[in-house]
């Protein structure tokens, strides 16, 4: 994707984890960004966006995502994401 990181090795989506912890994705986002580890964060997330891009600014950030059949839609979270310094989209095509 053009972006150095320092390990290949990354935190891939997974939902709802403040099932798990009760700060969720905040949580990972913050171990990430002490480690450097890229993060995806779930479409399915119990954290925003927004909250994660606020405590992980210096790491590499996907956002995992599920197309709309609306290309509006789409367009609304990319530019949501995008803002909170995500940098690319893992799209989800098995549903």
């Amino acid at each position: 994707m053009g972006t150095k990181i320092k390990s290949p090795i990354c935190i891939t989506s997974t939902a709802f984890q403040r099932m798990a912890h009760p700060e969720g994705e905040v949580s990972t986002a913050k171990a990430c960004n002490a480690t450097e580890t890229p993060m995806v964060l779930s479409s399915w997330a119990t954290s925003s966006n927004e909250q994660v891009g606020e405590v992980a600014p210096d790491i590499t950030k996907v956002y995992q995502v599920y197309l709309s059949k609306l290309p509006e839609v789409n367009a609304d979270l990319w530019e949501r994401v995008k803002g909170q310094g995500f940098t690319a989209l893992a799209l989800t095509t098995d549903t």
